[in-house]
């Protein structure tokens, strides 16, 4: 794989914790990095053209609703892989993978690219907080051990310049789902499970909220929540430094989500 020079990551991050776990792969894999293409906030993906640089595209997704979050489908799609590499990372809030990273493989294969190697991941649940801990913290110091590892991983696959480098998609059980079409995909609708809750008391107008929204679902003048839009990230209650937003969950989901605080989820490789 003497082609592979350079390394490029795009991500849909919210939260940070998806950027995290393919930044430490992306540096451990030891090859020179081009300018990483981030599709979380409206500008940014407006402004990307399609265009990918690296020799070796890393695309990092979180799981919602247990395949790829649907507000990166359009932009995804725009990918020519044109016989290039890519290695798809997924990750998921210690709840299950679902058919994510399936999903991942199956549009990149689409789109013209070869598999070099494939990941789920696990970090803090979206809908996790100080009153539901589930997977609070992570990825943590393990996680990232194990992402720093699978890089080298990568990275010896790519100096062995084995001819059947393609890491086996059938072990990853794509099946029908291989090349299912963009208007195929579930909605990402979890607008009946969860919602965010605007104390306009607490506000301190900081703004920080509107910032980070992914989906623009935040008045930037009156802060007010368009719950339609919405899409449950939650990354704006991570930033609100004064307790206006917070998470509010159906108590259904909540107690199931308590009966997973003891068990831990490792991450998955493939290469």
């Amino acid at each position: 794989m003497s082609e592979i020079k350079t390394i490029q990551s795009i991500v849909f991050s919210p939260t940070g914790t998806t950027r995290q776990i393919v930044d430490r792969v992306s540096k451990s894999i030891g090859v020179e990095a081009v300018d990483t293409i981030d599709l979380t906030l409206p500008k940014s993906r407006d402004e990307w053209t399609g265009e990918v640089t690296g020799d070796l595209l890393l695309v990092g997704v979180p799981t919602y609703y247990d395949t790829i979050p649907s507000i990166t489908l359009n932009y995804l799609s725009k990918l020519q892989g044109k016989g290039k590499w890519a290695l798809p990372i997924t990750v998921y809030g210690n709840v299950s993978p679902g058919a994510c990273l399936q999903e991942l493989c199956g549009l990149l294969k689409f789109r013209g690219f070869r598999l070099l190697a494939a990941a789920n991941f696990v970090a803090e649940n979206s809908f996790a907080s100080k009153d539901l801990p589930l997977a609070i913290g992570r990825p943590d110091d393990k996680d990232l051990y194990i992402a720093y590892n699978f890089g080298k991983m990568v990275r010896e696959k790519i100096n062995s310049n084995l001819v059947e480098a393609e890491v086996d998609v059938a072990d990853l059980m794509i099946g029908q789902n291989y090349t299912r079409k963009i208007e195929e995909y579930p909605e990402n609708n979890v607008i009946n499970l969860a919602r965010v809750e605007f104390n306009e008391s607490n506000c301190i107008r900081c703004f920080s909220c509107v910032e980070v929204c992914p989906i623009g679902a935040i008045d930037s003048e009156s802060l007010t929540i368009n719950d339609g839009l919405c899409f449950r990230c939650f990354a704006c209650t991570r930033v609100c430094p004064s307790e206006a937003l917070k998470p509010v969950i159906v108590k259904d989901i909540v107690d199931y989500f308590q009966t997973l605080l003891d068990k831990r989820q490792e991450p998955s490789l493939y290469i």
